[in-house]
């Protein structure tokens, strides 16, 4: 089983601590970086936190985050941090539930035109070698409560 982490940290281009997934240990950020051989990917900030200019992108993801049993979502997981919203760079996770279990099968980049924001992750390039990630249920929703208790206002001190 794969494990993830929500922790208080700065980034590549945020001096200011934010939310960050760990993803078995790693900030997500990086694990993106390296396998779409990108270093510009790294410093994508965490769309859980309460980072969205737009509150209607926040609600999105927590919307998709946690599907029902059996069901696949597109969930955006990253984001640019100098926009924050889903107009530049998003990086999409295809989450699947099941009872027991949640997976990311497959992580990409955001293709999808917008407007409206619900169209997000319609169109994602798949990095390619990078996936599934399993995660106990329990677990998971633990991760999402810390999210919720760790998410920050980080970027208005930066504003």
């Amino acid at each position: 089983m794969n494990h993830l982490k929500a922790v208080l940290q700065a980034s590549k281009f945020s001096s200011e601590p934010h939310l960050v997934v760990l993803l078995d240990e790693e900030p997500l950020d990086a694990i993106i970086s390296r396998a779409s051989n990108d270093a510009f990917n790294q410093g994508l900030v965490s769309a859980l936190d309460r980072c969205f200019f737009n509150p209607e992108e926040s609600q999105l993801v927590w919307n998709r985050i946690l599907p029902e049993a059996h069901q696949v979502r597109r969930v955006p997981v990253l984001v640019c941090p100098d926009d924050l919203d889903f107009y530049c760079t998003v990086v999409i996770a295809e989450v699947f539930a099941e009872t027991e279990t949640i997976t990311w099968t497959r992580l990409g980049f955001d293709g999808s035109d917008l407007p409206p924001v619900e169209n997000i992750g319609t169109e994602v390039t798949w990095i390619k070698d990078l996936g599934p990630f399993v995660f106990r249920r329990t677990d998971y929703m633990a991760f999402l409560e810390d999210c919720k208790a760790l998410g920050t206002d980080w970027w208005e001190q930066i504003s």
